[in-house]
């Protein structure tokens, strides 16, 4: 759990790449195994399909989907954080019903957009299909945090063996750092969120999750440096995603990669910003789990 109390039940971090095959060698570099294959989302505005990749974990995942409406370009073309085209674009939380969901923010009179439908194919799977249903919030909602909620009938379809074991021995998020300009307001309506879609029990009874912390100013000059690439000032921003890891392993596999990292404190270290892979990455030995 965050020093700030904050916990939900995170199903995946959404990315948007502009660069698809740029932002997978990225993260493959970094020692991360992905999943590819492509998604059609289908909403009222009509249906749209692209490329996409995943990084897959026991109980979260990364999701990066091709992305290449001309706003969301530029906004990536902005900073060198996101040198390989590829940037984060919210935090995915889970639902057992996005309806439910939809009914309790409305009682709580939180701001959502119409949810859609998403049908994946994965290469090299057996299953045609996978389907689920997506419903985000409206940005001006929450503070301005980019949070959306996700139905899953299946989460385990999509991860296999192969898929679960990376070279950088990574097993998981364990920390979401997120720029806010009023961390206590952001915390405040990240938990209204949270407890208006009914999440909180369901994290307190599923372990230990990722905790999401929010700050102003950067406890750390990693962190710093991070902030000051993305040029942060009145908007939320994803700062930098932890991982628990065996620390030995990543950092060999960064040599290999020949990815330069920097040693932030006992058993934790961090990517750098110059590999422009959309945020701050952090490994944090699991033997302090």
């Amino acid at each position: 759990m965050s020093p700030d109390g904050s916990i939900a039940e995170i199903d995946h971090i959404a990315f948007g790449a502009t660069r698809l095959a740029s932002a997978c060698d990225g993260l493959a570099r970094l020692g991360f195994s992905l999943t590819r294959g492509s998604c059609t989302w289908s909403a009222a505005a009509g249906s749209l399909s692209a490329g996409s990749a995943s990084v897959m974990f026991d109980h979260d995942y990364l999701d990066v989907i091709e992305h290449h409406e001309a706003r969301w370009r530029a906004h990536v073309d902005s900073s060198p954080l996101y040198g390989r085209g590829l940037a984060p674009s919210g935090i995915v939380l889970r639902a057992g019903s996005v309806e439910a969901v939809a009914q309790r923010l409305e009682r709580a009179q939180i701001a959502y957009l119409p949810p859609y439908d998403i049908e994946r194919r994965l290469e090299d799977s057996l299953d045609p299909f996978i389907r689920y249903r997506l419903l985000p919030l409206d940005r001006r909602a929450a503070g301005g945090l980019p949070l959306a909620f996700v139905h899953d009938p299946d989460p385990g379809v999509m991860r296999t063996p192969a898929s679960l074991s990376h070279a950088n021995a990574a097993i998981g998020l364990a920390r979401v750092t997120l720029h806010v300009t009023d961390p206590g307001g952001a915390r405040r309506a990240f938990e209204t969120v949270v407890d208006a879609a009914g999440s909180r029990a369901a994290a307190a009874s599923a372990g230990a999750r990722p905790s999401v912390d929010f700050i102003n100013d950067a406890n750390d000059d990693y962190l710093r440096a991070i902030a000051a690439l993305l040029r942060v000032s009145d908007r939320a921003a994803l700062l930098a995603l932890t991982f628990w890891s065996a620390l030995d392993q990543t950092t060999q596999v960064l040599a290999h990669h020949g990815v330069k990292w920097l040693r932030l404190g006992p058993g934790r270290i961090g990517v750098d910003p110059g590999e422009g892979i959309g945020c701050g990455m952090v490994f944090e030995n699991r033997s302090a789990r």
